[in-house]
């Protein structure tokens, strides 16, 4: 249970700087989420750690487009639209763990709203396991067992 939680605050964390970082660029959050996870792919191709989707830098940089839709100016060709290589790999490999977590595809803004309120939702859940855990002087493993039996 302790490691779900962390996973969601880790990417609720992900998700507000991936805003922040998207408004600083002048980009939309899920221009940078792409770029991010088509980066990602690179990184998987080039480790050996799994199968990638064909993605080069090209198509990287085509990913990096402002919100009228021009080529970013500072686009650098070694990172995503502007970033470091170091918070490239670092926020590319959050950008896989939220799609990971949820199991759905990010697409646009909208999807990282939705992403962002599901996440919530799950540790507004886990808050609450643990109280009625302890109220019930029971570990959450145990309370949420109970409550899939339906004894609950």
């Amino acid at each position: 249970m302790a490691l779900a939680l962390r996973r969601v605050h880790l990417t609720l964390d992900f998700i507000a700087m991936l805003g922040e970082r998207a408004k600083q660029l002048g980009v939309l959050q899920g221009t940078l989420f792409q770029a991010l996870m088509k980066h990602h792919a690179q990184l998987k191709r080039a480790g050996g750690g799994g199968k990638g989707d064909g993605v080069d830098l090209a198509s990287i940089r085509l990913m990096q487009r402002s919100r009228d839709g021009l080529r970013m100016p500072h686009a650098a060709d070694d990172g995503v639209l502007g970033l470091s290589e170091e918070e490239t790999a670092r926020y590319a490999g959050s950008a896989a763990e939220l799609r990971s977590l949820l199991r759905v595809k990010v697409e646009d803004d909208q999807d990282i709203v939705t992403a962002q309120r599901a996440l919530a939702e799950c540790g507004y859940f886990f808050l609450a396991l643990k109280e009625a855990a302890a109220e019930r002087s029971v570990s959450e493993t145990e309370l949420l067992r109970t409550c899939q039996s339906g004894k609950a």
